[in-house]
Order: structure tokens, then sequence, then C-alpha cells
């Protein structure tokens, strides 16, 4: 046939017709963010290819580090999980990529470390005051390489949490109460009581009467100063012993009433015969007279405890109810002939014994113990006992009275027809060691924080105070 020919199949022999192939589009896996897990933890990885008209949804899998951690199968369908296990600390990459060739692929990164055995906080407790300044808690961790550290709070109207890491800040609300942090390291857990409380820190002076405060659950820090013993200026110008000071924190699971008893400054010798008062909470009176010595009385100790009660009636029951003691100072005592007898400082373990013309008519320090001896030539004064310093004798002789303290000191005394002055002793500190922690009882010859300035003092002078304070 002339002219342009056309080829064609015909219906026996048509063309051939080739289907178009769907190529995965995307790739995700479930867990897809970092994860850190402890040597010896298994844990499972799924993955989802899109669309689902691929045509080829397997997936091939890596793990980058085999030594850190393995797959269970090297090539899985869509939606079918794999098992990854770890083997040693490390990092690695387990990676799902499309079998198709598509190169859709998509990446887990892995932490494996070493299991923790260990777990503490910096502390068991706090007491905030509501709607006041935040705390930190930190975690330890063994191993310390582990950072993942979980934390929770048991009730969030009470504080709110700000977890990093290894640290937890809390925040108190407006909402007193008590609330339980938790901190959660592989299968270890450590927990922190919060407080929440309307009690801020208060300083108690000297009123002459016991003082009482009613606290809500929560750790408090409690602080007493002994008072300082009398002077005198009659022949010579003495000082009284100074006191003492004590230390120590409780806490308290329900609210609970303490009472406060601050010691009174003992009272200044006078020119004239007799005895002058002892320092309020059991201070010892100091004597004068006109043919020995003119003496000021001790200073009174500054307690708290769980009665209300001067000092000197816990003697039967002071391992349940008393919490803390602070010792007073002994009096001074100035003596016509030979003027000078300081008063004994404050305990501590130890009250000072006090100083003058004769070691043998000075009064002595009390102990833990016991109470502190009279100097010789008492014939009319007392001895000391437990919550109370020795009275000096007055008209035929004279002398500085005994501090006050969980023991008091005894009394100093004039020698024969010398007209002398000797001081009387200070009275011991006390902390009750199964109720309070962080205690200590510090003598008034060193040094320790004033109750009326951000500095320390050596010594208190004047009367007795004391100190409660939250404990964060």
């Amino acid at each position: 046939m002339a002219g342009n020919q056309v080829s064609s199949r015909n219906a026996s022999n048509p063309l051939p017709i080739t289907s178009a192939i769907q190529l995965v589009t995307s790739v995700s896996i479930s867990p897809s963010i970092a994860q850190t897990k402890n040597i010896g933890e298994t844990f499972t990885i799924t993955p989802t290819v899109g669309p689902s008209n691929a045509n080829n949804k397997n997936v091939n899998w890596t793990s980058s580090n085999t030594s850190v951690a393995t797959i269970s199968k090297s090539s899985t369908a869509s939606g079918t999980a794999i098992t990854v296990t770890c083997k040693a600390a490390g990092t690695t990459t387990i990676t799902a990529t499309a079998a198709d060739g598509s190169g859709k692929s998509a990446n887990l990164s892995l932490k494996v470390i070493n299991p923790v055995t260990a777990l503490s906080l910096n502390k068991d407790q706090t007491t905030l005051q509501k709607s006041g300044a935040s705390t930190t808690v930190i975690a330890t961790v063994t191993p310390s390489s582990y950072t993942n550290v979980e934390w929770s709070i048991s009730n969030t109207t009470i504080a709110t949490i700000t977890p990093n890491g290894t640290t937890c800040t809390i925040k108190p609300t407006s909402t007193t109460g008590t609330a339980t942090l938790t901190a959660k390291a592989g299968s270890k857990t450590a927990t922190c009581t919060v407080n929440v409380v309307n009690f801020t820190t208060t300083t108690y002076s000297y009123t002459g009467s016991v003082q009482s405060v009613t606290l809500p659950a929560g750790t408090y820090k409690l602080e007493c100063w002994g008072a300082q013993g009398g002077n005198t200026s009659v022949y010579a110008s003495v000082s009284g012993g100074k006191g003492g000071y004590s230390v120590g924190n409780i806490s308290l699971s329900s609210s609970t009433t303490l009472y406060i008893v601050i010691g009174g400054k003992g009272t200044n010798a006078q020119s004239a015969d007799g005895q002058v008062s002892g320092g309020y909470n059991g201070g010892g009176k100091g004597g004068t007279s006109s043919a020995g010595g003119y003496g000021g009385a001790g200073g009174g100790a500054t307690h708290i405890g769980l009665k209300s009660s001067l000092l000197k009636n816990f003697s039967n029951d002071y391992s349940s109810m008393l919490l803390i003691v602070a010792g007073g100072g002994g009096g001074g005592d100035s003596g016509q002939n030979q003027g000078k007898g300081i008063g004994g400082y404050g305990g501590g373990i130890n009250g000072g014994d006090g100083s003058g013309y004769s070691s043998s008519s000075t009064g002595k320090g009390a102990t833990q113990s016991k109470i502190g001896n009279n100097g010789i030539g008492n014939t009319s004064g007392s001895v000391a006992g437990f919550g109370f310093g020795s009275d000096a004798s007055g008209n035929s002789s004279g002398g500085g009275g005994g501090g006050s303290g969980f023991y008091g000191g005894g009394s100093g005394n004039y020698v024969g027809s010398s007209y002398t002055g000797n001081g009387g002793g200070g009275g011991s500190g006390y902390v009750n060691t199964s109720k309070l922690t962080s205690a200590q009882t510090i003598s008034g010859n060193q040094s320790f924080p004033s109750p009326t300035s951000n500095g320390n003092e050596t010594g208190h002078n004047g009367d007795g105070y004391a100190r409660i304070t939250p404990v964060n």
C-alpha cells in the first residue's frame, strides 16, 4: 500500500500496560523522643509507614552501636514492634528505614546508664512560710551519671514544684498544710515532707512570766540565751557572768504548744546589808554585807519545754518534757579590801567558776550532772539544785549568787574578816538530743549568734532571749 503505514496491535496482541508504584512518603516511630535506660532494660519501638497504599511497607532496623543496645529483628512490617535490649553504658541511635528505597527514615537517640543503686535527698523535710520564699531540694544519685530524676508532689494546693534534673524548686502557696515531695530515679525513691505554715521567725524577750506558742506541723530551730548575773559597783566595778547559748531543731508531726521562759538578769548589788533578788527562772540571790562584800544575784536560765513551768519543776520529767536550756551567769561581787570577784559564765556543758580573792570562796560552775559548789563561809545562804542557783549569804557575809541552769551554780562568799569579793558560779546548759537534732549548748565565754543583731557575741549580756525559726 502506498503512503505512510501505521503499525498496531490487535485485540489478540495488545500493548503492555505498566502499573504505577507508590513509594513510602513517611516513616515515624513510637516512642520518638530520646530515651534514657538502665543496663539490662528492654523496651519496644513501633514503626508506622505512610501512605497506607505504599507498595512496600517493610522497615529495616539498625543500631549504630550494638555494644550499647541491640535490636530483636533487622526488618519488620509497618506496625510491628521490635525489642531493644540495653547492653552497656553509652549512647546509640536506633534507625528505622523504609525498605522500598525511598530513603525515608526515623531515628531514636538512646542513652544507656548503669542501674541506680542509691538515691537520697539533701533534706527529708522543709518548713516554708505560706506565700513565702522558695527552697531547693537536691537529689544525690548513684551512679552520678544518672540525671533523669522524676519529681512529683502529693498536693499542689500546698506547694508547686519546678523540676530540673537532680534539683527541684519548691514554691509554697497561700494554703497551709503538709505535702510529700517524691524523687524517683530508676527503681529508687526518696521523699521530703513539705510543711507550709503561717509562722515567721519570732524572738521572745524577758517578761517575767511563762510565754507560749502553738506551732503547726513542721521543723523549727529553737535558740535560747541565758541571762547575765548581777553587777556590783559598791567598792569596785565588777560584772556578773554572761549567759550561755543553746540551739537545736525540733520536728513536729502535728500542731504542738511550746512554753518559753526567759531568764531575767540578776539584780545588781545593793549598798546595804541583806540579799538581792535572783534573776527570774532560778537565779540565786546575791549577798551584801558591810562587813564583807557586795554581791549581785545570779542570772536566770532560759528554757523551752512542753509544759508551762519554771525550770526547777522539770526535775522529774525533764527527759520527756524539757527541750532546751541556756545557763545563766553567776553574780559579781566586790569586797571592801580585796575588790573584784567576777561572776562565772553560764553553760554550756559546764558553767564557769566565779573568780575572786580566794578560789575556795568563789562559787563553782555547774555541770550536766551536778550542781556547782558554794564557796566556804556561806552561813545563811542555800545549796543550788536542778533549775536554780545557790543564794549567797547576807548580813554577816556576802558574795555573788549562783546562776540558774539545768543544774545551778554555787554562790560566792566572803572569807573571815578579809572583806573580799567572790563571784558566783554559772549554771549549765542542756539540749534534749532525743527530741532535737543539730543540737548544741555553748558556754558564755565563747562566741555565738546574737539575738538582737546579725552578728555574734561572746557571752550574753542582760536579760535572756529565745527565738524560734521555721527550718527550710
